[in-house]
């Protein structure tokens, strides 16, 4: 097996980790960076990097603004790790650049990279439900108890596995994309209903993780994996032509929507859903945050929209100056002692934050480059159709969490997507 092959397979499922890690980050340390470095060595040698598309300077812009400003705040625990992952997920990227040469590469990618994160997601979903069912009968297993840096214990809410609910669900909505990817390539029946059960048991995960926002967002995929189910033709039609056993008209039958619906009709009319959740604190609670979505925004020590307005105000006391190029991550110790969240705090939209540290530079270059990587994905999602999924997610928590578009491993790996060589191919151009 050459490099080549090694890099496409190891980056696959190095990707795929990144999932697993925000889903699994409760019950198992992933060491995601550890694998990187072994990659990043198995190269060094070999001059197995390669420089991306000339519109590389579009990331390049935001990326330099950051860059700047954080020499200055080597202290800051954020702003390092936010560092470090636009450094170690860039150079990854050169690897993968120079590895996915053409579409049948990236095809090979994209098949290693969704199968894994189905594979994590679905762990992760059937752990995070065990937990759940557990903590209702009040068994709490010291598997799911986590240990903090203060030295106290905790066991996450409803049935997520990270602290985190937020990045817990949308973690395993990725892993739906990446199941409906590997639905829409199984080649028999048993394998599509298998598929289906276990995209209907991520869904359910993520809508008992006890996110709000993951709750509204699950409803709405829920409905869509249904529809799509009913829409979508055969991935493999004429493969399956040669395998006779198969009856054409059983295969293509929208098994998702008939395992979803049946589980639905049969919790309805065979379950009592009214004594299940009331006999359990544990559930009533998870459905008691969920049914208070008119607090969407509310936070114990101020709102999103506190922290918008107040950012507003901080950038509207900076000189002309730091208006125009940013005034560096002084902001962090401001937000922590205004909202007595401790030494840092944020404002919790990475657009906002850019506007504070790189001025209106800063915000205008990643605002750019959050539409260029938008619009570019979605042009071609006929290659990058889930990615471009996954990248809304993103964008969506992007908007009510994280410090800066590097805080995020994957959405790193997602904004370099468009600049790797073969994505300005024919192929993939028309």
């Amino acid at each position: 097996m050459n490099l080549k092959k090694i890099n496409i397979i190891y980056g696959g499922i190095l990707v795929s980790m990144l999932i697993a890690e925000m889903s699994l980050v409760d019950v198992l340390n992933f060491n995601v960076i550890r694998f990187l470095q072994i990659l990043i060595f198995l190269n060094l040698f070999s001059k197995g990097f390669k420089s991306f598309d000339k519109t590389i300077i579009f990331f390049f812009v935001p990326a330099i603004i950051y860059i700047i400003h954080s020499v200055f705040y080597s202290f800051s625990e954020i702003v390092v790790g936010d560092f470090f992952n636009l450094t170690w997920w860039f150079i990854f990227m050169l690897i993968m650049n120079n590895s996915l040469r053409d579409i049948h590469d990236f095809e090979k990618f994209k098949s290693i990279l969704f199968n894994s994160t189905f594979f994590f997601t679905t762990i992760a979903s059937f752990l995070g439900l065990l937990k759940l069912y557990y903590m209702s009968a009040g068994t709490v297993l010291s598997f799911f108890v986590i240990n903090l840096k203060d030295g106290s214990k905790e066991v996450s809410f409803g049935s997520s596995l990270n602290i985190d609910y937020n990045i817990y669900a949308v973690s395993l909505y990725c892993g739906t994309f990446a199941g409906l990817y590997c639905y829409k390539k199984a080649i028999t029946v048993k394998l599509k209903i298998a598929y289906s059960v276990a995209l209907l048991v991520i869904l359910t995960a993520g809508l008992l993780s006890g996110s709000r926002r993951g709750f509204v967002i699950g409803i709405f995929l829920l409905l869509y994996v249904i529809f799509w189910s009913f829409r979508t033709e055969s991935a493999n039609k004429i493969e399956v032509q040669f395998r006779k056993k198969i009856k054409t008209n059983l295969y293509e039958k929208p098994w998702i929507a008939i395992v979803f619906l049946l589980v639905f009709f049969v919790a309805l009319t065979k379950v009592d859903l009214t004594s299940v959740i009331e006999s359990s604190s544990q559930i009533t609670s998870v459905f008691d945050r969920l049914l208070t979505l008119e607090d969407i925004s509310s936070q114990e020590n101020g709102t999103r929209i506190d922290r918008w307005e107040y950012a507003f105000v901080l950038f509207s006391e900076t000189p002309v100056f730091s208006k125009l190029f940013g005034d560096g991550f002084d902001y962090l110790k401001t937000f922590g002692y205004k909202f007595d969240v401790g030494d840092s705090d944020y404002p919790h939209n990475v657009w906002i934050s850019s506007l504070l540290y790189g001025g209106v530079i800063g915000f205008l270059s990643t605002l750019f480059l959050t539409f260029y990587v938008f619009f570019f994905l979605y042009k071609r999602r006929y290659v990058f159709r889930e990615f471009f999924f996954w990248y809304v997610l993103f964008i969506l928590i992007n908007f009510t969490s994280s410090n800066t578009i590097y805080s995020t491993r994957i959405f790193v790996v997602l904004l370099l997507l468009p600049f790797l060589s073969f994505c300005h191919t024919r192929k993939v151009i028309n």
